[in-house]
């Protein structure tokens, strides 16, 4: 008998992030390594000396703006 695990097995990130045009475009120092998630890419940055995070959604967490998109800032 063989038994099913119904774990839900990790998927391999298969996105790679290039951040260099965004580090150019808003002039931003990388400030450690790249943090990778399901739902995006980070990366520790510093602008004008101080420390903030650039982050880049993957398609799968892009879906939910949709909603953002619709609310329109209300």
């Amino acid at each position: 008998m063989t038994l099913i695990s119904s774990r839900r097995q990790p998927r391999p990130y298969s996105i790679i992030v290039d951040f260099s045009h965004y580090l150019s475009l808003w002039n931003l120092k990388p400030d450690g390594e790249p943090i990778r998630t399901e739902a995006s890419r980070l990366m520790p940055v510093r602008y004008q000396g101080r420390a903030g995070m650039l982050k880049l959604a993957t398609e799968h967490e892009a879906r939910g703006s949709a909603v953002m998109e619709w609310w329109d800032g209300q």
